[in-house]
């Protein structure tokens, strides 16, 4: 296995928020927890200086990675890390078309994993689970703590919010493994934590149009300090709030991800397919 060194520390670019991963232990673990077969479908998202990518090579028939750092991949190129069983493309996993990938791999679930760069994690797993949910069997993610936070937070809380709501409707998630800053290089400032998130096969919740449910969370958490009837105030009156057992005095994130889509359903049909 290619060790990750100190002297590599200069290659870790700023702008694309990279943190490189090195710990032994904390990679066993990592690979333990998403236990692959040699035939899944693999998609890493940066590979960065190879750590995880090594590690799993092995384990599996092949590996699609995406990475936006051209010297990254000429890292990998040079260190020999680039085989056969890795197809490495460049390009900015933001825009990731999934559908490029699943088309040409017998309809088979992709298994996704990586070390997401701080700056852009949101927008990534956004991207995914929009568009691509039911291409994917499970996601396996290095985020940002506090992003792991918002996302698995519960109602009632203050860090509750739109970002909860939309992965949740999605997803179950699990926190697996907190990860040091000691463990990167460069060192970061924040904690991190190893992810898992299973996408539903069938939702949980009853709803018409996701769409609907984005516009109602935009609005009841745009003031999260005012209470709910203020901020849908011109969408719904206190009447057809109280019909879905919502209190009109609750804020945002005292409401549910269930209560919310009655809402969205609600608002469906009072505006007739215009949302």
């Amino acid at each position: 296995m290619y060790i990750i060194k100190k002297k590599y520390k200069f290659l870790a670019k700023k702008k694309f928020g990279q943190h490189f991963l090195f710990n032994k232990k904390i990679i066993k673990k990592i690979i333990k927890f998403i236990n692959l077969n040699y035939f899944d479908l693999v998609l890493e998202i940066g590979p960065g200086l190879g750590s995880l990518t090594l590690n799993i090579i092995n384990k599996i028939n092949n590996i699609y990675a995406v990475e936006i750092d051209k010297d990254m991949i000429n890292f990998l190129i040079k260190h020999s890390i680039i085989g056969s069983k890795i197809k490495i493309f460049r390009q900015n996993a933001i825009y990731l078309n999934l559908k490029n990938f699943f088309l040409k791999n017998n309809q088979n679930l992709f298994r996704i994993l990586g070390s997401l760069p701080y700056n852009v994690s949101v927008k990534i797993i956004l991207n995914l689970i929009l568009n691509f949910n039911n291409n994917i069997k499970d996601m396996y993610f290095i985020i940002q703590k506090e992003l792991a936070e918002r996302i698995t937070a519960s109602i009632n809380t203050k860090i509750y919010g739109r970002l909860s709501i939309i992965v949740q409707y999605y997803c179950k998630i699990y926190k697996l493994i907190k990860i040091l800053p000691k463990y990167f290089i460069p060192i970061p400032k924040v904690d991190s934590f190893f992810i898992k998130l299973i996408p539903y096969k069938i939702l949980p919740y009853n709803t018409i149009n996701i769409n609907i449910i984005k516009y109602i969370t935009n609005k009841s958490f745009n003031n999260r300090r005012k209470i709910l009837k203020n901020n849908l105030k011109l969408i719904f009156n206190n009447k057809e709030l109280l019909s879905l057992k919502i209190n009109p005095n609750l804020r945002a994130e005292n409401i549910s991800i269930k209560k919310y889509c009655k809402l969205s359903n609600l608002l469906f049909y009072k505006n007739k397919y215009k949302i």
